[in-house]
């Protein structure tokens, strides 16, 4: 529909995993692969998954990252961050412009469980020609609309809801064995 590569990411410790990836069949790619992870502080997926944390959480977080640039363009000094991340919560997505590779736009939205936690993040990435007016008028509505019809929320029954719930499952089973 959007033409478009989209993503789905979800926390893994201090980092974003991607773990679902439609690739738009163009000649460069945004270089984001199926298990990839990513620094939550620099991309657009990692700062909604951010948004959902408390206070105490954030600040401990930015307290023990000390973030690199990647391009000319990224957001690095702590301060900065955390407005990025408040700006993240007030709006309901983040965006970012050239951050993690020079020519690549990013806009983020949360998705939501039946409790109202953000259990991952959905992305949609494109090339420079993508302007920031594409962003807010034509992938956002997209984007976000995703999350609000009731198909599509992350609800146990639903896909959404039953690929969370074994991802969970995957991840506590890990957990476990690790500690034996």
């Amino acid at each position: 529909e959007l033409q478009e590569s989209i993503s789905l990411a979800v926390l893994s410790g201090d980092m974003g995993l991607f773990v679902a990836r439609a690739e738009a069949e163009r000649l460069v790619t945004t270089g984001i692969s199926l298990g990839m992870q990513i620094d939550l502080s620099c991309s657009a997926t990692g700062r909604v998954l951010l948004s959902g944390w408390s206070e105490e959480r954030l600040a401990a977080y930015f307290d023990r990252i000390k973030p690199e640039p990647r391009t000319r363009h990224s957001v690095v000094k702590i301060a900065a961050l955390r407005e990025v991340v408040k700006n993240a919560q007030m709006l309901g997505y983040a965006t970012t412009d050239q951050e993690l590779e020079i020519g690549l736009r990013s806009m983020a939205v949360p998705v939501i469980d039946e409790r109202g936690n953000i259990v991952a993040a959905m992305s949609a990435s494109g090339g420079l020609p993508l302007g920031h007016n594409s962003l807010s008028g034509r992938i956002m509505p997209c984007v976000s609309g995703w999350n609000t019809r009731s198909s599509h929320r992350c609800h146990p029954g639903t896909n959404c809801g039953k690929f969370v719930n074994a991802l969970r499952v995957e991840r506590t089973i890990g957990r476990a064995n690790s500690e034996l």
